[in-house]
């Protein structure tokens, strides 16, 4: 790569540019808005395998003609699923009480209703349970209390009855309560009822319970006249953990991300649920179901199939043997397409991981390994324009028995960089792949350590950084990455030194994350103070570093950082491109285990600011114009070309102003007067080049814009044999 100083354009940054002091003071990389709570917001309700489901962040329910059962989400501390059934048997005056007429459950919205004879029973699908209601647009006839008889069935014992709530519960796990009974009438009056339960001399775990509304509000009452009793979970202190295992994908169609995560009511039941985000970072539809009541599921990877607007989650199960499976996502209805089995046999397939070799391709490419062969595979998954998920062949990526924990880049413009590591070793190899899973070139990324651990890779199909963990976890582990550089023309992979990420000498950084955000790339991690101490915190963070150095770009930014003894885990991260002039964001998931509860699953937006840039046009054959972050300070930075004619000369062109003169079918954009206009060399065999033009460390260079824009030889070419790349406004942030 070239090194040019190009002092006049320096000169003319540092003397002629008036920047504010705010301006150049402000953070660079910041979060916007608070982290949003998804996992205790999320909702649901739809139809799963004929049968109504509703659901939230601690329990699921469903609907049938028989009645409603309750499931808390206890967690995988909960050897079993436990259950609340509820029926209601017969309602009226106390003098004239009738039985309940036979109905079936209809949804509308997130509600379901029963319609029997003179009573609607109505449930409201919340965030924190259900609350069901029964609506009265006639007077109940006869007089006295208004009763309803409901028949409870239960495998949790009645730990509490009072008047005002009752709780099935186990006193280790927790359970479920029936409390807040009210009736209101339509003029907004309310009047708290009570609550009576026995034990019903038939089977073992059934009650009878009575709603009691005193008479003399029913007999004043305003119609129509609701009655109002919640259903929810208690949850007993405990290690959880209970929502686990996030991932985020970004469709740019629809700007909407999904996030996925597993949510227990047992360690026998366990669902894969996911919820829609918008790019503006608010919640989108109901609570999604993927997968429901498994033995187990594993940590999930979801990405997104742009050409079908739809996302494709993929997770491997726990049973004879373990085998991924995949399901997909519509990202504009929330539609699903129903879980579909991807691998089988007698051995065990775990591991997966997803990605997309491009915006045009129709299908996902899944990638997973294979115990005990310790093998890397693949898969084509393609996806219908209804949704619809058709499996591929299986392709080997590497030889048996040098293979595991397989990732895998996001997306590319026709390539994705599969990583693994080799077992025994250890060390971490990887592999160039097409949309077909060819394997282009292979290739040693890390060297081997005794203290690899985990690690992640994104890029764009040419540039990829692998991130990982070395120092063996707790209480001591850092974070490196190394740049990756694929030239199609020799079918070379270039692997750049190791770079330190996060490595400070008395703090843990582990659970690393990358998401490519276009120049640079985001690198999310997990840092932990005092570890071995009594008070240790942990924090999520974000740092962004140049996509071509690995070289950081800005300070790292915390996510949240919360008091002593609360955990963070799994961070994951996705990037949103921004469009001209405008700053990529990155959407950051995370667990996060407050002492003594459940673990939740929060997300985080944060903005980029690396350098902004528009594209003013100009091009006529001549590749594409990039460059690293555009950031004081960066003394890695760098202009870049790809796609430009191969092996031929190239010129730079850098100015501060425009000149926008018309060359043919070309357009010269920067006037070089006010720059540099500089011969570079022959482009490579990928038609790519590269020149360094480090960054000073001034913060009055912030709010700095020139042009970049690159000629290369092309005989033929109406531009004097010059073909032309397009022109990037480029702004230091």
């Amino acid at each position: 790569m070239k090194c040019l100083p190009f002092p006049r354009l320096l000169l003319l940054a540092t003397c002629l540019v008036p920047v504010s002091n705010a301006l150049a003071q402000r953070a660079r990389f910041e979060s916007t808005g608070g982290p949003l709570a998804v996992s205790t917001k999320a909702r649901g309700l739809e139809s799963i395998d004929g049968v109504l489901w509703a659901s939230g962040p601690r329990y699921k329910a469903s609907f049938t003609a028989a009645g409603v059962t309750f499931v808390p989400a206890l967690g995988r501390r909960s050897p079993r699923t436990r259950s609340l059934a509820i029926q209601l048997e017969s309602c009226g005056r106390t003098d004239e009480v009738r039985t309940a007429g036979a109905a079936s459950p209809e949804p509308l919205d997130f509600e379901v209703r029963y319609h029997r004879p003179g009573v609607t029973e109505r449930y409201a699908v919340l965030a924190e349970g259900i609350e069901q209601s029964f609506v009265f647009d006639e007077r109940p006839a006869g007089h006295g209390d208004l009763v309803l008889h409901l028949r409870l069935t239960t495998d949790l014992p009645l730990a509490a009855c009072s008047p005002q709530a009752l709780r099935f519960e186990d006193a280790q796990l927790g359970g479920v309560c029936v409390r807040d009974l009210a009736a209101i009438d339509a003029a907004g009056n309310r009047c708290p009822g009570t609550l009576q339960a026995a034990q019903d001399p038939g089977p073992e775990g059934a009650f009878r319970v009575e709603l009691v509304i005193p008479a003399a509000f029913v007999d004043t009452a305003m119609l129509p006249l609701v009655v109002d009793p919640m259903f929810g979970t208690t949850l007993q202190p405990g290690p959880g953990p209970d929502d686990e295992y996030q991932d985020v994908a970004y469709e740019p169609t629809q700007d909407m991300y999904l996030v996925v995560w597993d949510r227990s009511a047992s360690i026998l039941a366990i669902d894969l649920v996911g919820q829609r985000v918008s790019g503006s970072g608010n919640l989108v539809g109901g609570l999604i179901t993927l997968r429901s009541g498994v033995v187990g599921l594993s940590p999930n990877r979801v990405a997104a199939v742009d050409a079908r607007d739809t996302f494709v989650a993929v997770w491997y199960e726990v049973g004879v043997q373990t085998d991924v499976w995949a399901a997909a996502v519509h990202a504009g209805t929330g539609t699903t397409s129903g879980p579909l089995l991807l691998t089988g046999g007698s051995t065990n397939d775990e591991n997966p991981d997803v990605g997309v070799a491009s915006d045009a391709d129709d299908a996902a490419i899944v990638v997973w390994d294979n115990y005990p062969q310790a093998v890397v595979r693949g898969m084509r998954v393609t996806v219908a324009p209804g949704g619809a998920l058709t499996t591929g062949t299986v392709v080997d990526l590497c030889p048996i028995g040098a293979g595991r924990g397989p990732r895998l880049s996001r997306r590319g413009g026709s390539r994705l960089l599969a990583t693994w590591y080799q077992p025994g070793t250890p060390r971490i190899d990887g592999a160039v792949i097409d949309q077909n899973l060819q394997v282009l070139t292979s290739f040693p990324i890390v060297p081997a350590a005794p203290d690899l651990r985990g690690h992640s890779t994104d890029g764009d199909g040419v540039d990829w950084i692998v991130a990982y963990e070395r120092g063996g976890g707790y209480p001591n582990s850092d974070i490196y990455g190394r740049c990756v550089h694929y030239d199609a023309a020799t079918n070379q992979a270039t692997v750049g030194p190791a770079v330190p990420i996060a490595n400070q000498p008395t703090v843990t950084e582990t659970e690393v994350s990358v998401a490519w955000l276009g120049s640079a790339a985001a690198i999310g991690y997990v840092s932990v103070n005092d570890w071995n101490g009594p008070a240790w915190t942990t924090s999520t963070v974000v740092k962004v570093v140049d996509g071509f150095t690995c070289a950081a770009c800005q300070p790292a930014a915390i996510a949240v950082t919360r008091p002593a003894m609360w955990g963070h885990s799994s961070p994951r991260l996705v990037a949103r491109p921004g469009g001209n002039g405008t700053a990529p964001e990155a959407l950051f998931t995370y667990m996060e285990l407050p002492p003594g509860t459940l673990s939740l699953v929060y997300a985080q937006r944060f903005r980029s600011d690396d350098g902004l840039e528009w594209d003013r046009g100009g091009a006529c054959g001549g590749g594409t114009a990039w460059h690293g972050c555009a950031v004081p300070g960066n003394s890695g930075y760098s202009l870049r070309l790809e796609g430009a004619p191969p092996l031929a000369p190239t010129f730079l062109f850098v100015g501060t102003t425009l000149a926008n003169v018309a060359c043919g079918a070309c357009t010269i954009v920067p006037d070089p007067a006010s720059g540099a206009a500089s011969f570079v060399g022959l482009t490579s065999g990928t038609g790519a080049s590269a020149v360094a033009l480090p960054i000073p460390a001034q913060s009055s260079l912030v709010g700095f814009s020139f042009f970049e824009q690159w000629l290369t030889w092309a005989p033929g070419s109406s531009c004097f044999d010059l073909a032309v790349s397009n022109a990037l406004e480029i702004q230091l942030q």
